[in-house]
């Protein structure tokens, strides 16, 4: 929602356009802020280079021209990353329209790089655009898990216990965690948990399982969904 070059964007779009409910993590919004910074850490020293030495009174084709080069050269040092790379230098190049110098430009992707790195401001900006596609949405949470009493932790440590079994990359076990957490009691039931990531949907419906068989937690009025089960998947 947050890249405009993301491929999956298109997809989620469609999804918010019909749903009338969307609880969204706390943790999804602080990983994807993380992630986000992460790119740009990586490929920052490249954009600070070139555009400290841009002599910004070429005429705009130019600029434009290397701009493109730079990008791939972007992608040939960084090819999994291409999506992102294509939205820095846009916004690099957006910067740079409305700067006369190279400091100035350096000030105001250094503010862009802050603004994404603070979670608040990164939140806002997705629930705006979120909202801006379906009005009608009523945008929920799911809060951090809080962990001060005996029965939540016992709670958490169960949910803990069937993600162990797997091998999570850690910010989507994070993610799982805290949704079941929450589990039955925050959400209108039933309850669908969405992702365009294959894997972690076939581990998630696993550990689910797992949570029924040990637990004997009431799976029922949730239910795990890939949505290229559904939808076109892009192609890159």
């Amino acid at each position: 929602m947050y890249n405009p070059e993301d491929n999956h964007k298109v997809t989620f779009e469609e999804i918010v356009k019909i749903a009338k409910k969307l609880y969204v993590p706390i943790i999804a919004y602080k990983e994807s802020a993380k992630s986000f910074t992460t790119k740009l850490s990586i490929i920052h020293t490249h954009l600070i280079e070139y555009y400290l030495n841009l002599d910004f009174k070429k005429d705009n084709s130019e600029i434009y021209e290397e701009e493109e080069k730079l990008l791939e050269n972007l992608n040939s040092l960084f090819r999994h990353n291409a999506n992102f790379n294509r939205y820095l230098i846009n916004v690099a190049r957006n910067i740079r329209l409305n700067c006369f110098n190279n400091m100035d430009f350096i000030l105001e992707l250094n503010d862009h790089i802050l603004k994404i790195g603070n979670i608040g401001v990164f939140r806002k900006n997705i629930d705006s655009r979120i909202l801006s596609i379906n009005q009608n949405l009523e945008l929920g949470e799911v809060p951090l898990p809080k962990l001060k009493k005996r029965s939540s932790e016992t709670k958490y440590n169960s949910v803990k216990r069937v993600t162990d079994m797997l091998d999570y990359d850690k910010p989507d076990k994070k993610l799982f965690m805290h949704v079941m957490y929450h589990y039955p009691e925050l959400y209108e039931c039933p309850v669908s948990f969405i992702s365009s990531d294959q894997d972690f949907m076939k581990k998630s419906n696993s550990s689910l399982t797992e949570l029924n068989t040990q637990n004997g937690l009431d799976i029922s009025q949730i239910q795990t969904i890939y949505i290229y089960d559904y939808f076109d998947k892009p192609a890159n």
